[in-house]
């Protein structure tokens, strides 16, 4: 028996509830596109199977320094890839969720602003808190348990190399983001020498009119200070709200030291003189007319006349049609023990293939006393799904970039 064997199967049998993260490595270093493998100790196996805890997913949380990366899973996968952004040593931790809301508990998880997430679930030492206590007050997490982690170091060597600034620049116009890998990077270049430059000038053919308009409403229109009117011959490197990014209120309401002026003044603005020079001189041109509407109570009462009979109809014949069923098919109260009865033999059913499911799902899952392999091939043939096959080949023809 190996070291690393004799050292899993030593943790295992003091392990408790705990996860074990294998990340292979290349020459005691890992890859910037790395895959994530896992198993869980027996004791966590019996906690989600005794409590038949619905949809376990395994929450990994990836941490550099102040960044973090998350990513929620189901369990059976077994294996996740990740893509790190910048070289360095990785802390990936890991711990195993179930809830029937696993749309709200992504959301709530892995919901940012700005690239910050909104729920912090590491303390100030950068250790994975209890999830579920966390979120006791936004969201009922029915089953946390185990924890694991694993360290990896990220070389340089392995980010791909970013292209020529011009290059980069162009392919990335239309984009908030940076392309997070090579793939991405392939794909908006398609776009940026095929339809973009087509776009491109179809857009500044638009927009330096309608930046124009803007200022101009804003300048001369309601008379504000500081409007730029540069955004309009250089649509290109600089944003619509720049036009009036730095302005400084309007003349009609303050003076150049900011002073408040008489509130009448406001009056004066040409957007509200020019569209009322209009409006009075249209008065002329206005017609009125008297409409009579002493129809309109006949026309009701006459509805409502008409319609009170038919009600009481209708309420005779569903009585009747009551009874007749009740007659012939059994009162509500037989029909109601009948399916008490159906639905208490259709959930022992369900019960016990939950339990034969957590068995032949989870039960290859709990570790084996052996460390682990993380790659595709090492993988169960029937864990091999399309996600991760194609996840494998990703990260050996996509290299990410490195911030």
């Amino acid at each position: 028996m190996s070291v690393a064997e004799f050292q899993v199967k030593n943790d295992e049998a003091n392990c408790g509830e705990k996860i074990h993260l294998y990340a292979d490595a290349r020459n005691g270093l890992q890859d910037a596109a790395i895959a994530v493998r896992w198993c869980i100790c027996p004791s966590v196996f019996e906690v989600i199977k005794s409590k038949q805890a619905p949809n376990p997913h395994i929450l990994l949380v990836v941490t550099n320094g102040d960044k973090e990366q998350r990513k929620i899973v189901p369990l059976e996968q077994e294996m996740e890839y990740f893509y790190f952004e910048e070289p360095g040593k990785h802390r990936i931790q890991a711990t195993v969720l179930c809830t029937k809301d696993v749309t709200t508990l992504k959301r709530r998880l892995l919901t940012k602003d700005c690239n910050f997430y909104d729920l912090d679930i590491l303390d100030g030492k950068g250790d994975l808190e209890n999830v579920a206590y966390k979120m006791r007050y936004r969201f009922t997490i029915e089953v946390c348990v185990g924890s694991g982690e694993v360290n990896v170091d990220v070389a340089q060597e392995f980010f791909a190399k970013k292209p020529a600034e011009w290059l980069w620049n162009w392919v990335n116009l239309w984009y908030e983001t940076r392309p997070r890998d090579q793939c991405q990077f392939r794909r908006r270049c398609m776009l940026a020498f095929s339809l973009q430059p087509f776009v491109v000038l179809l857009w500044i053919i638009c927009i330096c009119p309608i930046r124009f308009a803007i200022a101009s409403f804003l300048k001369f229109g309601l008379g504000m200070r500081g409007i730029k009117f540069k955004p309009i011959y250089r649509p290109l490197l600089m944003e619509t709200n720049d036009v009036w990014h730095d302005n400084e209120g309007s003349v009609f309401i303050k003076n150049s030291i900011g002073k408040q002026r008489p509130w009448f003044l406001l009056l004066l603005m040409p957007v509200f003189v020019i569209p009322l020079a209009a409006g009075f001189s249209g008065l002329k041109y206005w017609l009125f007319a008297d409409l009579d509407f002493w129809w309109v109570p006949i026309a009701v009462i006459t509805v409502i006349a008409g319609l009170v009979p038919l009600g009481y109809i209708f309420i005779f014949f569903a009585w009747l049609f009551e009874k007749i069923i009740e007659f012939t098919l059994g009162s509500p109260d037989d029909w109601r023990q009948y399916k008490m009865t159906k639905l208490a033999r259709k959930k022992k059913q369900e019960k016990l293939a939950a339990i034969r499911a957590y068995d032949d799902t989870y039960s290859p899952l709990v570790c084996r006393g052996v460390p682990l392999k993380a790659s595709l091939k090492a993988l169960p043939k029937q864990r091999r799904t399309i996600y991760l096959r194609f996840m494998d080949l990703k990260t050996k023809v996509c290299k990410p970039f490195a911030k």
